[in-house]
């Protein structure tokens, strides 16, 4: 098994690459995952230091490096959306995922994770905290918010399925050609695409091609607290198709917190984590050096991996 880190936790830092590997070395992980918030300087730079010091990188994270063609938007796995209306935003999103995939190519990278957009819905964030911190204190509430949310969804929701499918149809024959799966991830909203649902239809639209199921357990843990899915049913329907896993703990609906850190049971993934798939631990930016080792021995010990991840 790989456990490697994503370069999620140092966004944001003044550290440069030699502190990353000294953290690797430190905590003998050897495989890591590059995420969207690397611009091109830094993602050509972290590559030269990944290569000099045999760090290997088992995935990639759309859209990486990102684009910044957009003055004041950050960067984000949605940054273009695949599954959006406008002809222009899709064509951009597969020209930007096309990059990934050579860039993940040249890292012999196995997988490039993406985000599949979401339907057009007002986002109240701080509503939506409030709502899962309160929900089982106003039931009736919750439940009548949860449901409108959801019906407001279904209604909206098959255009934007069918553009996802198209640029997914677009994709396929590149991942094809360089040997890269298209990792899908399970996402924290419940107006994000994809679905328990609509990642069985996508499946099932592109059988056989290199398509898969990218499980992130905190927003699986997100999703089970806003009474959509039990957090096992994910990788029970869906664990012969899982080409990932993203790896993090969460109190409520704060999430990407060292494992072990929080509420989590992570009990429904140790079948999978014996399988030959990444398994990546994926903490919030600004995650301090003892937080990282903090969840790096947390994960060692809960899925009985080996003390140096030395295996390939």
């Amino acid at each position: 098994m790989k456990l490697a880190l994503s370069t999620s936790c140092f966004a944001g830092l003044d550290s440069g690459p030699d502190q990353m590997i000294g953290l690797l070395d430190d905590l003998c992980i050897r495989h890591v995952e590059i995420e969207y918030r690397i611009n091109a300087a830094q993602f050509h730079s972290l590559v030269f230091e990944l290569k000099r010091a045999g760090v290997n990188v088992t995935s990639l994270h759309n859209y990486c490096p990102f684009p910044a063609l957009i003055p004041g938007r950050a960067p984000s796995g949605d940054y273009f959306r695949l599954s959006s209306p406008d002809r222009e935003e899709r064509s951009l999103a597969v020209q930007w995922t096309t990059r990934t995939l050579e860039q993940a190519h040249e890292l012999e990278a196995g997988v490039v994770v993406l985000h599949t957009g979401a339907v057009d819905m007002p986002v109240d964030r701080d509503l939506i905290e409030w709502m899962v911190s309160n929900r089982t204190e106003h039931p009736e509430k919750f439940n009548q918010w949860r449901t409108q949310q959801l019906d407001h969804r279904e209604q909206s929701r098959g255009p934007i399925l069918d553009s996802l499918l198209l640029c997914l149809d677009r994709l396929i024959p590149i991942a094809e050609k360089y040997g890269i799966r298209l990792g899908i991830e399970n996402r924290y909203h419940l107006h994000e695409l994809p679905s328990l649902e609509e990642m069985h239809t996508i499946l099932l639209e592109f059988r056989g091609a290199p398509v898969g199921y990218w499980h992130d357990a905190g927003h699986a843990h997100m999703l089970e607290l806003l009474g959509i899915y039990d957090t096992g049913q994910w990788l029970s329907q869906l664990g012969e198709s899982l080409c990932g896993i993203h790896l993090h703990d969460a109190v409520g609906s704060s999430d990407h917190l060292p494992p072990g850190d929080g509420e989590i049971d992570f009990t429904s993934l140790t079948p999978f984590v014996k399988t030959e798939i990444p398994l990546v631990m994926e903490l919030a930016p600004g995650t301090d050096s003892a937080g990282i080792t903090r969840g790096a021995a947390a994960a060692k010990s809960l899925f009985d991996l080996p003390s140096a991840n030395d295996e390939d």
